[in-house]
């Protein structure tokens, strides 16, 4: 994440000025100033935490004025991992894992890309999560596949692998 703040000075830049670098990214950050909630402004910064390159601009005191995403990364995690029994979410941007319930009701949670054996009994759904995944979720020699954010229905299925591409 890049913040910048009044006064900053990055070498032969020109400043404007209230001292702030004479930039694209500055320029796009002033004109947002004002506009943004401060619950806003956390939620794009959270999303440096994945990689996106997050443009913040600070003003004298370092509160943040203003932030946008200027690039998301290209690139998703390689492997399915689990991270139940339970299912999770990621805070204000409700980024949900693909979650496995069973008949009984037990969650079981998977994030990031990939295939993963597993031999989940009593399957009775499979949501494919909302975390920019497609889930397939394997049943023997079948494959129940859900899109991103959807919910598919087994009638009490043994799952044998869980398989997520990109979305």
């Amino acid at each position: 994440m890049t913040s910048l703040g009044a006064g900053a000075s990055t070498g032969e830049v020109q400043t404007t000025p209230d001292g702030y670098a004479d930039t694209p990214e500055v320029r796009k950050l002033k004109s947002l100033v004002g506009t943004q909630t401060q619950e806003e402004i956390m939620a794009i910064q959270e999303q440096g935490a994945t990689g996106a390159d997050v443009q913040t601009l600070a003003g004298d005191d370092g509160s943040i004025l203003a932030a946008y995403v200027k690039s998301k990364p290209s690139v998703h995690v390689l492997a399915v991992t689990p991270v139940g029994p339970g299912c999770t979410s990621n805070g204000p941007t409700n980024k949900a894992s693909a979650c496995v319930r069973t008949t009984s009701g037990t969650p079981y949670g998977y994030v990031g890309g990939g295939t993963l054996k597993t031999n989940i009994k009593s399957a009775k759904s499979g949501f494919a999560g909302n975390d920019g995944y497609d889930t397939g979720f394997w049943t023997g020699n079948k494959v129940a596949l859900a899109l991103q954010g959807v919910t598919v229905n087994l009638a009490s299925k043994t799952i044998t692998s869980i398989v997520r591409t990109p979305h």
